[in-house]
């Protein structure tokens, strides 16, 4: 008997940004802390506990599962995300490096912060 090889789909750094925009305008807040990192809290929610990644992926528009800030590579994995593209994001999410300014710059248009 034959195994079905499952296709998922691959969830690209455009339709990332798009949802992102769309947390933040169903009640997901973002703070870009004076240490230079970029959460996000759900709505309701007690603190600011996810980066983007996660924080997509315990979305109702993610999977509503639910991961820890460093467990990012996993949550990719669920969501779809190319490992190269959120490690990038991760990255700017969480350092002012040259490397990274664009995305960084990117993420915050996207989640409204000035």
């Amino acid at each position: 008997m034959k195994t079905r090889r499952r296709w998922t789909r691959r969830l690209t750094l455009t339709g990332f940004y798009k949802r992102l925009s769309y947390l933040v305008r169903h009640g997901w807040q973002a703070l870009d802390d004076e240490g230079g990192y970029i959460r996000l809290k759900p709505p309701g929610g007690k603190r600011f506990c996810h980066c983007p990644v996660t924080a997509l992926c315990a979305s109702k528009t993610g999977t509503g599962r639910s991961f820890r800030v460093y467990d990012w590579a996993s949550a990719a994995k669920v969501l779809g995300l190319p490992r190269q593209n959120a490690r990038t994001i991760v990255w700017a999410a969480d350092c002012n490096s040259r490397f990274s300014l664009n995305v960084r710059q990117t993420l915050k248009k996207a989640l409204k912060i000035s």
